[in-house]
């Protein structure tokens, strides 16, 4: 029975999707949360098509009119899309792609799905157990690396030395350099708890440790600090919040301290 509604749907003509195909689309996932659409997916030639009204809910773009074809901007990028054309324009340059733009019977205009998200810097899987399409991290990783010192460039290294007795949360480039500030001993320190992302924004829980009671400790001053790198798409930005109040981390030094930078 699938594979007979399978090809109904492989025949029909792209300007329509058949509505006894929309019982059976697959579903979405964006960062491991389900996404409820207000149009279900379709498959087109083996590629599943998202609504791009749908789609720009979900990377908080906008969409518009140029040279009368629908785009969509999402920070810097436009994309224009002409439909049953395989071929769709990022800015100034149309690429060629295997599946382009459909319009249903409706006149909603459905987009690449996969095609889409890999143009917007995410990475994205197929679960055929579940019937569900995985949009993750960008790049496939988590938005805050740690780095070792091996990895950083001279010029890095220093940034790191002059930043990390500063409490806050410094950046070069996409270098963060978190900072405890002075601790009377070495038991306090800082550990990354977990990190969730949406289209547009990166938050990275970070939960300042103390001493254990009990434990010995040298009593010496240190400055406790956490260097790492986070590579977004430029229309993301990184919020750093602590684990225990669920706050902007350091938000009391917000403006206070020399090189304090958060975003």
């Amino acid at each position: 029975m699938k594979k007979l509604l399978l090809a109904s749907v492989m025949g029909t003509s792209l300007l329509l999707f058949t509505p006894a195909f929309a019982a059976t689309s697959p579903q979405l996932e964006v960062m491991g949360q389900a996404v409820p659409l207000k149009n279900s997916l379709h498959l087109v030639n083996n590629r599943t098509m998202i609504a791009l009204q749908d789609l720009v809910l979900i990377v908080h773009g906008k969409t518009g009119k140029a040279e009368n074809l629908p785009t969509l901007t999402v920070g810097n990028t436009v994309f224009a899309f002409q439909p049953h054309a395989n071929q769709i324009k990022v800015n100034a340059t149309w690429k060629p792609v295997d599946q382009g733009a459909t319009v249903d019977k409706n006149g909603n205009v459905f987009v690449p799905l996969a095609w889409m998200v890999k143009q917007l810097g995410h990475t994205v899987s197929w679960d055929a157990k579940t019937s569900t399409v995985n949009v993750g991290w960008p790049g496939g990783t988590q938005p805050f690396t740690p780095v070792a010192g091996a990895s950083l460039t001279a010029e890095e290294k220093t940034f790191i030395e002059q930043v990390k007795k500063q409490k806050g949360i410094h950046q070069k480039d996409n270098l963060y350099v978190i900072a405890c500030g002075k601790s009377p001993s070495e038991g306090y320190g800082l550990q990354i708890t977990k990190q969730e992302m949406s289209w547009e924004q990166a938050r990275v829980y970070v939960k300042l440790t103390k001493p254990k009671p009990g434990n010995a400790y040298a009593q010496v001053i240190t400055y406790p600090y956490l260097a790492g790198k986070v590579n977004l798409p430029p229309y993301t930005t990184v919020t750093f919040i602590d684990a225990d109040t669920g706050k902007p981390l350091f938000a009391e030094n917000r403006g206070k301290l020399p090189g304090y930078k958060n975003k």
